[in-house]
């Protein structure tokens, strides 16, 4: 970028015509100077040569080719994992089926045993009833038995 020079003296001219002396528009003139360059200065010391900023450049190049390596690793990985939540996730539904199985079974197994106690406990009843009529018979023996041998036996 071209920038053409400070022209002290025509500054100074400008100022004298304006009412300053000479002395004053020079000591202005130097003062607005020595500004302008210091600011100048501190402003160049902030600006990167070509040299630096095509370091820098190839460093973030450097930076950005690994970022993107790495992301690409990491939509890798989350690929994989999409592929393991959707396997997990098929066991889970196999796992309800055979929960479901298993509970069919259980309530199926229940009625069962439900249904078999009620059939022993008629079993049990029947052959209870049939053990009283035998202890009553065999009662009833043991009395006539005994009135028999106490006839017999005097």
């Amino acid at each position: 970028m071209a920038t053409s020079p400070f022209d002290t003296l025509k500054a100074a001219r400008t100022l004298e015509e304006a009412g300053f002396e000479q002395a004053q528009a020079e000591a202005v003139v130097a003062t607005v100077t020595s500004v302008v360059h210091h600011e100048i200065e501190a402003f160049a010391r902030d600006l990167v040569t070509k040299d630096q900023f095509a370091e820098t450049a190839s460093g973030l190049h450097d930076e950005s080719t690994e970022l993107r390596g790495d992301f690409a690793q990491l939509k890798g990985d989350f690929v994989e994992l999409r592929g393991e939540f959707a396997e997990l996730k098929g066991d889970f539904v196999e796992l309800r089926g055979e929960f479901a199985e298993l509970k069919a079974d259980f309530v199926q197994l229940r009625s069962e045993m439900h249904a078999g106690f009620a059939e022993l406990r008629a079993e049990v009843a029947l052959e209870l009833k049939s053990l009283y009529r035998h202890l009553w018979l065999m009662s009833a023996s043991i009395v006539a038995l005994t009135v028999t041998l106490t006839k017999l036996i005097p």
